[in-house]
């Protein structure tokens, strides 16, 4: 796991994490299962306190990589519906994947 390594910094407080946190909610109130993944308990638990998304759990299951055995390849975990919405935070992608998002334009002109 890269827990430091690539980070886009220019991308800090743009609204990424609110954006998909209102879209989660949005289909969660329409009735999908949806799933929102971040990197640490933590943060969940910062989520679910902040104001804005203080009832979110009421439509969301949130989750950790390691808390439901994560598949990078298919973005879905053991005993997920097909048919359900998962969402990852960006930050997780960053943590977990920062190596292979440093080589993708590694060579790039």
């Amino acid at each position: 796991m890269n827990t430091q390594g690539f980070y886009d910094k220019s991308k800090i407080q743009t609204g990424r994490t609110t954006r998909m946190m209102e879209y989660a909610i949005a289909q969660g109130k329409a009735g999908r299962a949806v799933y929102v993944v971040f990197s640490t308990n933590e943060e969940i638990y910062h989520i679910k306190k902040d104001p804005r998304w203080i009832d979110s759990a009421r439509w969301l299951k949130f989750e950790t990589p390691g808390s439901i055995n994560f598949c990078w390849q298919t973005l879905r975990a053991p005993g997920m519906h097909p048919n359900c919405e998962v969402l990852v935070d960006h930050y997780v992608i960053e943590r977990y994947l920062g190596r292979a998002l440093e080589m993708l334009n590694k060579f790039d002109e």
